[in-house]
């Protein structure tokens, strides 16, 4: 997403929003596929590798905001968040969530459009939690302001929204009931990963072996799905959750492998500028291409529909960032 903060550019943080573009456009190509197959099925477990290894994107653009927000070099005030960064996200929110509410209108009414219009369409979720996190961030600032309480506030966040609910989901067992981790999640939620990108971000030595961490929870969430799913005889989402500890520990890895890299190439920085573009119009593309798409076995059909929305949704940023007065907030 856009740096709504400030025009400088940091060049680690283009390179996080441009990987998490590619992923979140190739986590919604096998959303489809990965719901309707058979663990036993070897084209759900191609699928399994797809979604698996991209759980990340979605963490990671709550870290780079994070990151942003929380800066003690950045003035955040709470004029800011009110005025302008929560502005910024209805004016993208408001025309998108008309579109696919028109785009996907069924024969409920418009009373049923009308109710999609407020929600948005199913990915625009995270155009809501980015909208309290920043409505947060004048109290999260406060915690960030001490490294002492922003590390409380990580290993909080790592107990009560990550580990606990793995205790909660485990079958037949009842060492903790839902009802218990659905509360105390909310206690911290996706501000773990807000302060996350601050911890990270500021720290003196950037973290080593993040490649090895990326890979571990990779390897974690593809396999611990893989096994759970086929023990269960259906497809088993638990371990996809973005905060669930495979997740965060890629997320982790990711974020701390682009801060040690040095430099970025112009597709880098062509993806990063028009990754809010490519967010909001990537579910349009994948739409189309189930309607009027050629059909395949899905360990190539989800890579076909990953290239054409995320072409055709790169296409259209362009184009609308380019509309004067408004294309900025749109794209």
């Amino acid at each position: 997403m856009p740096d709504t903060t400030t025009q400088t550019r940091i060049e680690y943080f283009d390179a996080l929003r441009a990987w998490a573009a590619v992923a979140v456009v190739l986590i919604h190509a096998a959303a489809p596929d990965w719901g309707s197959l058979e663990p036993t099925d070897p084209q759900w477990q191609a699928v399994n590798v797809y979604d698996g290894m991209a759980r990340w994107a979605v963490p990671i653009f709550f870290m780079v905001s994070g990151a942003l927000f929380l800066s003690p070099e950045r003035e955040i005030t709470t004029d800011y968040v009110f005025r302008k960064a929560l502005l910024r996200l209805a004016y993208a929110f408001v025309p998108w969530s008309i579109f696919y509410a028109l785009l996907t209108r069924t024969a409920d009414g418009w009373g049923e459009v009308a109710r999609r219009i407020v929600i948005g369409h199913d990915h625009m979720w995270f155009l809501w939690a980015l909208a309290g996190l920043y409505a947060a961030t004048p109290l999260l600032r406060a915690i960030a302001a001490d490294r002492t309480l922003v590390r409380y506030f990580v290993y909080l966040g790592l107990v009560v929204t990550s580990a606990l609910p793995v205790l909660a989901a485990i079958p037949g067992t009842a060492l903790i009931g839902e009802p218990i981790v659905s509360a105390m999640q909310l206690s911290v939620g996706y501000a773990l990963f807000f302060m996350l990108g601050h911890l990270l971000a500021t720290t003196r030595r950037p973290m080593r072996l993040a490649w090895l961490w990326t890979v571990l929870g990779i390897v974690a969430t593809i396999v611990g799905t893989s096994v759970w799913s086929v023990l269960s005889g259906a497809p088993v989402h638990v371990l996809y959750d973005y905060l669930m500890p495979p997740v965060v520990l890629a997320s982790v890895g990711v974020f701390a492998a682009a801060r040690r890299r040095r430099g970025t190439s112009a597709l880098v920085r062509l993806l990063a500028d028009h990754s809010l573009g490519i967010y909001l119009s990537h579910m349009a593309f994948l739409l189309l291409y189930e309607a009027i798409g050629p059909k395949t076995a899905p360990v190539l059909q989800v890579p076909l529909e990953t290239v054409f929305a995320l072409a055709g949704s790169l296409a259209l940023a362009m184009v609308v960032k380019r509309i004067p007065g408004v294309g900025q907030y749109l794209a």
